[in-house]
């Protein structure tokens, strides 16, 4: 579930494939960033997890709408907490995602410099740095793919297989990383 803190009240919301949960996720989370105070600390919390939920959408519906959403509302919770590796993580994975639809090489470029930048800010020890790394490989495999450029392929691999190693042997998704 999804739990909405506003400093006023705390809403649970279900995690589920329904695309009405889905919107009422969305809808819920929109009233909070309405009603939170700009220069509430959660705010960017709530736009980050907008993003997100924005970006569920449009992999369900493939409305553009939708994923222009997610990365406004990233973009809008790193501009209030540009040190959150979080946020940067969420931002740098939805512009992978409008490069995949689009093929625009700034996309991709924005993607890498803001991932790195949330792989450079996360702790050794946080157990997000093997998925961030993980995103970093493949978004630089991305412009691998596209650029075709020999340095690329060397660094996807080389981030990946860092993404692996730090990876606990015992961990759900170790079967389904690439290299």
């Amino acid at each position: 579930e999804i739990v909405l803190v506003t400093g006023v009240q705390t809403c649970a919301l279900p995690i589920s494939n329904n695309m009405v949960d889905l919107e009422q996720a969305i809808s819920a989370i929109q009233m909070a960033v309405r009603l939170i105070p700009s220069d509430h600390p959660n705010l960017p919390m709530l736009l980050s997890n907008l993003g997100n939920q924005h970006l569920l959408q449009f992999h369900e519906t493939g409305n553009v709408d939708d994923l222009e959403s997610a990365i406004s509302k990233s973009r809008r919770a790193v501009e209030l907490s540009p040190d959150h590796p979080a946020f940067l993580s969420n931002l740098g994975t939805h512009l992978q995602v409008r490069f995949e639809r689009f093929n625009r090489s700034e996309d991709i470029e924005a993607a890498i410099t803001t991932t790195r930048r949330a792989v450079k800010l996360t702790l050794k020890d946080d157990s997000s740095l093997p998925g961030r790394l993980n995103n970093l490989g493949c978004q630089i495999q991305c412009r691998f793919e596209r650029m075709k450029r020999t340095e690329d392929l060397t660094e996807a691999i080389k981030t990946s297989r860092e993404a692996i190693r730090l990876t606990p042997q015992n961990h759900i998704k170790i079967g389904r990383a690439h290299v």
